[in-house]
């Protein structure tokens, strides 16, 4: 990622429908508790859940394995995987969008045709 790009933040109703169309998945909440890293808590708390993975990076690994511990599920660490393609920032697409540098020249001669020219054109081109 370019250093001055900021890291992309989708809207949490976006997460939630892409996480509910996958049908691996049974049930999908929003964290509601304040506690850092533990915002789903509440809900882990009242469903019970079998599992409970987290990338390697979780900063809060060691409060999620307690909260594990409490409930009996297991506490599976997955590794990150980069994306098999390049990230596409929407800003950066927009950034490039821009009027064109060179526009065609057509002049209609109405029923006799027409002809094209590049623009601009060397001098004495045409």
């Amino acid at each position: 990622m370019d250093t001055q790009e900021t890291a992309i933040v989708h809207p949490q109703e976006h997460k939630l429908a892409l996480l509910q169309s996958l049908t691996t998945v049974d049930g999908v909440v929003m964290g509601e508790n304040l506690e850092l890293g533990l915002d789903f808590q509440d809900h882990f708390l009242q469903l019970r859940p079998d599992i409970l993975a987290v990338t390697e990076d979780d900063q809060y690994g060691e409060l999620k394995r307690i909260l594990c511990a409490k409930t009996g599920a297991a506490y599976v660490v997955l590794p990150k995987t980069p994306p098999k393609f390049s990230p596409i920032s929407t800003t950066r697409i927009v950034q490039w969008i821009r009027a064109p540098r060179e526009a065609p020249l057509r002049v209609d001669f109405a029923a006799a045709g027409w002809m094209c020219r590049a623009f601009p054109g060397p001098a004495g081109w045409w």
